[in-house]
């Protein structure tokens, strides 16, 4: 299987999660199925050299890449060892030539004990993810933070409606327009999961200003 794919800036790289089919995997269709993260490149009309990542491993699944605005890291999920919980946001930066550089855990800020999963990351720089370990509404629910320099900013849950008392997942936005997708098992719909669309009627940042007053 292949799937959660990210393409970066200049077009020429995409970045996707696919099935790790290990030797024992092909004799035994029942042994543990983990995930790695492949990249290709765009050459005469043709996505081709596709690579097995670095942050690989053959006992840890890595999944769900994302490009920061610039496209400089990459953002995954993964439970490799050094993982807090169940599944952990990380981080590596992407060199010049293309190699990536050390693995790096976001911290015990965004991660939890629990499974954080599904980051995007908006052109504002905005890392938006699912967590069933911060406390929510329900199970999966969708959590906001600014990236920066020195690490991110305040954690924020985004609330209603878009999170449930169910799993909210797969969150995605355009900052200009305000509109995105979020996929969700909310009661209402059609199948397990569904994708809603939104509208963003508030700017998410107005949540984290402040006002002081005094001399």
């Amino acid at each position: 299987h292949e799937s959660t794919a990210c393409i970066t800036p200049d077009g020429r790289t995409i970045y996707f999660t696919r099935n790790n089919m290990t030797p024992e995997m092909s004799k035994d269709r029942k042994a543990i199925q983990r995930l790695k993260i492949y990249s290709a490149t765009f050459i005469n009309g043709k996505w081709t050299n596709v690579k097995d990542l670095s942050i690989n491993g053959d006992n840890y699944s890595t999944a769900h890449p994302v490009l920061n605005s610039t496209g400089d890291k990459l953002y995954f999920v993964s439970d490799r060892p050094e993982s807090l919980g169940a599944t952990d946001i990380f981080m590596a930066d992407i060199h010049s030539d293309g190699s990536l550089g050390r693995v790096e855990n976001l911290g015990n800020k965004i991660n939890t004990l629990g499974r954080e999963s599904f980051p995007f990351i908006s052109d504002r720089n905005e890392l938006y993810f699912s967590s069933d370990g911060h406390f929510g509404l329900g199970g999966y629910d969708v959590f906001y933070t600014q990236l920066n320099k020195k690490g991110h900013g305040s954690l924020i849950n985004v609330g209603k409606p878009i999170n449930s008392e169910l799993d909210d997942v797969t969150f995605a936005i355009n900052t200009v327009t305000h509109k995105g997708f979020i996929s969700s098992n909310r009661p209402g719909g059609e199948g397990y999961d569904d994708i809603y669309s939104f509208i963003e009627t508030k700017d998410i940042r107005e949540l984290i200003k402040s006002r002081i007053y005094g001399k």
